[in-house]
């Protein structure tokens, strides 16, 4: 009965730690976006669009790359959330396994 619950306890963590893998993943597509559109900025004149749904709309560079910087540094502090919570998760995980391997010996 034991090894059942910590099966399913098991599963449970792998399948929180594949959400938080997707989400890094997202993540880092979009901090790989805003340092693209950070590095085109550079090239631009003082008036630049940005997309905001399906429309263009005109604004200031220094703006734009005030929103942008301002995106980047939040997605970096999410990163760094994402991957204390994946160590935590794999750690517990590895706890869990060991657990298993013992109640299977044990019993």
């Amino acid at each position: 009965m034991e090894t059942n619950k910590l099966i399913n306890e098991m599963q449970a963590e792998n399948q929180r730690l594949q959400a938080v893998l997707i989400q890094k993943q997202s993540l880092k597509m979009q901090e790989t976006e805003v340092g693209n559109a950070l590095k085109h900025l550079k090239d631009c004149s003082d008036d630049v669009y940005k997309s905001i749904g399906p429309i263009l709309v005109k604004g200031k560079k220094e703006d734009i790359k005030k929103e942008l910087e301002d995106s980047n540094e939040e997605i970096k502090l999410k990163l760094v959330s994402l991957d204390k919570q994946e160590k935590r998760l794999r750690e517990k995980i590895q706890s869990i396994q060991e657990n298993l391997q013992t109640s299977g010996q044990g019993g």
